[in-house]
């Protein structure tokens, strides 16, 4: 049969900075006897010290990190609105639903609703609706050439983050805050 004892010790090193955990692990094999009578099994004693590094230098640089990735959606929606990813939120109201058909500022999926019916499959007669002026249509390939560029810059500054020193980090985040893609 076997079984384990764990024994921990917490501390803090002679700096008193960095806490130190110390495993004192017991295995223990029951003993058991050969046919001659002769014990068999052995216990062993192992020790683990794990040292926990988490000091001023990971602190600023998880500030930074997550810094970066505030900036990085930030600057990931403002460019969905600008290249018009996104549809127009739906009408509230009677009214308002009635000035945004009247203004044409919807697209209906005909053929989508000629099969819906087809198959008797319609539930909400707005399914085939999408509220966005037609005159603005999205700009796909313009947001996803702006999105390769943000990616790109995004790994250069996380990788100044992590690789160079806290105060060049913060410099490559500004540079990167400031940056027109």
């Amino acid at each position: 049969m076997f079984w384990q004892n764990s024994n921990t010790l917490d501390t803090m090193d002679s700096l008193g900075s960095c806490p130190l955990a110390i495993t004192r692990t017991t295995d223990k094999v029951e003993k058991e006897s050969s046919p001659r009578g002769e014990q068999i099994g052995e216990e062993t004693m192992e020790t683990k010290i794990n040292v926990s590094t988490n000091n001023e230098l990971e602190t600023q640089r998880k500030y930074l990190l997550n810094r970066l990735w505030d900036v990085r959606l930030t600057k990931k929606n403002t460019a969905r609105k600008d290249f018009r990813m996104d549809d127009d939120p739906t009408p509230h109201s009677w009214t308002e639903l009635q000035e945004r058909i009247a203004s044409g500022k919807f697209i209906w999926d005909k053929e989508g609703e000629e099969k819906a019916v087809k198959e008797q499959s319609i539930w909400n007669p707005f399914t085939f609706i999408t509220w966005r002026d037609p005159a603005a249509p999205a700009d796909e390939a313009g947001y996803e050439a702006f999105r390769q560029k943000l990616e790109t810059a995004y790994l250069a500054t996380q990788d100044d983050i992590k690789i160079k020193s806290p105060e060049a980090g913060l410099e490559s985040l500004r540079t990167f805050e400031a940056a027109t893609l």
